[in-house]
């Protein structure tokens, strides 16, 4: 609805269109994305796939100038951190729940140039480190999600790091991968 609405402005209805769809993701935003950045599902696949959607409509507003709500982007980014704090030290995201090891560097580089130019943190991230600083904790509780991550530091692949699952089940379906540990290093 909202890709119809900016692409077709001449419709009579195109501007409820954007509206409606825009009401309706930023619902969702607000209702699948826990305040520590993760989506309910507790997955880290569906932590992407919800991010790739959430930023499309981002994407398009911007480019339409549709105007979203103050919190948008917010929550969004809040999403770009989780992944980088809950990313083993190779940049990938651990497999939890119905998810899968993929590198989230890029996803941060995205993050970084659409969402959030001034956030250092994608900044340091996207660079492999080259420029801007790392996190300044080695240690981040999920305190939604029940995810608790240690790690000897930012320094790359060669880092000791470590993952405890010991939150809720996902929403919608569930893995029995509760009290999962991820030991990398």
């Amino acid at each position: 609805m909202a890709t119809v609405g900016a692409l077709f402005p001449e419709f009579r209805e195109s501007a409820e269109w954007r509206r409606a769809a825009i009401d309706t993701l930023h619902s969702q935003l607000s209702e699948q994305v826990y305040p520590d950045g993760a989506q309910f599902e507790l997955s880290t696949g569906y932590q992407s796939v919800a991010l790739a959607n959430f930023l499309a409509l981002y994407r398009l507003a911007k480019w339409s100038g549709a105007e979203l709500p103050a919190d948008y982007s917010e929550r969004l980014i809040s999403m770009y951190h989780c992944d980088l704090y809950l990313a083993e030290p190779d940049g990938r995201l651990p497999d939890l729940n119905d998810g899968s090891r993929r590198s989230v560097l890029d996803s941060l580089a995205v993050g970084l140039r659409d969402v959030a130019p001034e956030d250092p943190l994608p900044r340091w991230a996207a660079s492999g480190g080259r420029t801007g600083k790392p996190p300044a904790t080695t240690s981040y509780l999920f305190a939604y999600a029940g995810w608790m991550v240690m790690r000897s530091g930012w320094q790359g692949p060669n880092e000791r790091y470590g993952l405890l699952e010991a939150g809720p089940y996902g929403y919608g379906h569930q893995h029995e991968d509760k009290l999962n540990l991820i030991i990398y290093g």
